[in-house]
């Protein structure tokens, strides 16, 4: 858990807040902390979710790598675009490095956030396109306090593992609590067990 925060800081530093007109600008880390903290205070009083959403762009090495960066940066703007066009109102994005973002949710339990993970992730499929007019994917972990913990560095450890859980699944799909799967059209929520079966 503490690696991923220290990671965080000593790679990046900062973190770009993306806000709802889709304008970036840089946040330090404890910005992130504090307003997670007052979105857990809010939450507890009341009695209210929080979820985070940890999204990743699938491949994106090979759009660096095919089409050059300044390419792949345009891929990853038009990714937080419509990130951004996909969200609510009192929803945070926050760009986490790389290709990664992360949301933040108040209000939200885990199953109702990994549901709109996947309209997310169908947006994004269905709008950002490759230079080569191929349709980007992305991979989705979803993590909600105070059930996968309490503290922000918890549920990115937690974020981060269902992400990389969708990766190794092939990609292209959302993995939420209890490790419960949404993907596209089927968009049915079972345990990553049912699906090697």
């Amino acid at each position: 858990r503490d690696a991923i925060d220290t990671r965080f800081e000593n790679e990046y530093g900062k973190y770009i807040f993306i806000d709802t007109a889709g304008l970036r600008r840089q946040s330090r880390v404890d910005e992130r902390v504090e307003k997670f903290s007052v979105l857990r205070a809010k939450a507890a009083v009341e009695r209210a979710d929080v979820c985070l959403i940890m999204i990743d762009a699938d491949h994106f090495k090979s759009i660096n790598d095919r089409f050059g960066h300044l390419e792949g940066d345009h891929v990853l703007k038009a990714i937080a675009q419509t990130l951004s066009q996909g969200l609510r109102q009192n929803d945070h994005l926050f760009r986490y490095g790389g290709e990664e973002f992360v949301v933040l949710c108040e209000g939200l339990d885990a199953g109702t956030a990994a549901l709109r993970a996947d309209s997310i992730r169908q947006l994004v499929t269905g709008g950002v396109m490759t230079p080569d007019h191929m349709p980007v994917t992305i991979s989705i972990g979803v993590a909600g306090a105070p059930n996968d913990g309490e503290s922000v560095s918890a549920l990115l450890s937690v974020a981060d593992e269902r992400l990389y859980r969708a990766k190794n699944l092939g990609r292209d799909r959302v993995v939420g609590a209890d490790g419960a799967i949404v993907r596209g059209s089927d968009s049915d929520i079972r345990p990553v067990d049912d699906f090697a079966k």
